[in-house]
């Protein structure tokens, strides 16, 4: 799935930044897979970190400018 691809290529640049660690992507990873069974909206992995203030906005566009995504 290309969404997986990317949520795991964003928590990866996050780590390597220093921006959030294993147990926080961890978590956020569960979040998004409890949402998913209830048949919520889906949403990035950098979102749900966004709101759970592992991570912040300036670092989340830190990240998507580093994958070279249009923010």
């Amino acid at each position: 799935m290309v969404e997986e691809s990317f949520d795991k290529r964003f928590a990866t640049l996050a780590m390597e930044k220093g921006f959030i660690n294993l147990d926080q992507f961890t978590e956020a990873m569960r979040v998004q897979a409890m949402e998913d069974i209830a048949g919520a909206k889906h949403r990035r992995i950098g979102e749900i970190l966004l709101e759970m203030e592992y991570i912040s906005m300036s670092e989340v566009l830190e990240v998507l400018t580093a994958m070279d995504i249009s923010v």
